[in-house]
């Protein structure tokens, strides 16, 4: 079974091979790594941002991008964007770390984080970038807005299905505009958009569309 740090919550086809006792293992793995992040369960005065930097504690500004760094996340576009008030932040790690980080003075990489340190990079970002146009779901984005964080992606499949556009995040041809119009939201409305999302009512949604 992998390890927590390889789990992968798009990885949805380990839940349907090997043994009974290896998909209970990896389902627990999946509740470790988001038990940090449940909407039901947060602290409501925390998903207002504390805007430290994460290494110094002073205050700062941050746009972060959260996932597996490779090439057809898209991330370039990420590290491409022209916001000078904000510090860009890649957490997560792959193979194409090497050659962005190489060619991107301005991006730090802190690569990948877990449970409540990974809730604390969500919570302490003003905006969450998502600059994919593949991915067809995007679960970063709801773990972002659990924790009150506004998301930015282009206008396709995965971020239009999340972000109801002025209210948790912003979708738009233009990628810098979405972020930059995500700056202005009330995170409070973000966590409002997100927190009947749970395990109970996912499950239910599901034997609602699986039952004959």
């Amino acid at each position: 079974m992998p390890d927590i740090k390889d789990i992968k919550l798009s990885d949805s086809n380990l839940l349907l091979e090997g043994t009974p006792k290896e998909q209970d293992e990896w389902s627990a793995l999946i509740d470790k790594r988001l038990e940090a992040l449940k909407p039901d369960q947060m602290d409501r005065a925390k998903i207002y941002r504390v805007r430290k930097n994460f290494y110094t504690g002073q205050q700062s500004s941050y746009t972060t991008i959260v996932g597996r760094v490779s090439k057809e996340k898209n991330i370039e576009d990420f590290c491409e964007l022209d916001i000078l008030h904000s510090t860009k932040v890649v957490v997560g790690d792959g193979p194409y770390r090497e050659t962005l980080q190489k060619k991107y003075n301005d991006v730090e990489f802190v690569g990948y984080k877990f449970g409540t340190e990974l809730a604390e990079f969500y919570r302490n970002s003003d905006v969450l970038v998502f600059p994919s146009t593949v991915d067809t779901y995007g679960i970063v984005m709801l773990e972002a807005m659990a924790c009150g964080t506004p998301c930015a992606g282009y206008n396709v499949t995965g971020p239009i299905d999340q972000i109801k556009n002025g209210i948790n995040g912003y979708t738009d041809d233009e990628l810098e505009l979405a972020v930059e119009i995500c700056f202005e939201l009330d995170r409070e409305g973000v966590y409002n958009t997100v927190k009947h999302k749970n395990w109970k009512n996912s499950a239910t949604q599901f034997v609602k569309y699986t039952t004959i």
